[in-house]
């Protein structure tokens, strides 16, 4: 898959954009209901990373 600059992690709906603080306060909001501990939304990669090498998985990846 090639990727160009239109291409985001996270986007509305209709593929646009989201403003990062849109993103920062719906995960403030999502930590606080699901009563966990508060972490930052970067650390986020790292837990999935963590996660996923725990369970076997290839760190490599081809794009």
């Amino acid at each position: 898959m090639n990727l160009t600059g239109n291409h985001f992690v996270i986007s509305a709906f209709g593929g646009e954009p989201v403003n990062p603080n849109t993103i920062h306060k719906q995960f403030l909001y999502d930590i606080k209901l699901a009563g966990v501990k508060r972490i930052r939304f970067h650390d986020l990669r790292h837990t999935h990373a963590t996660i996923m090498l725990e369970i076997g998985e290839n760190s490599i990846v081809d794009i």
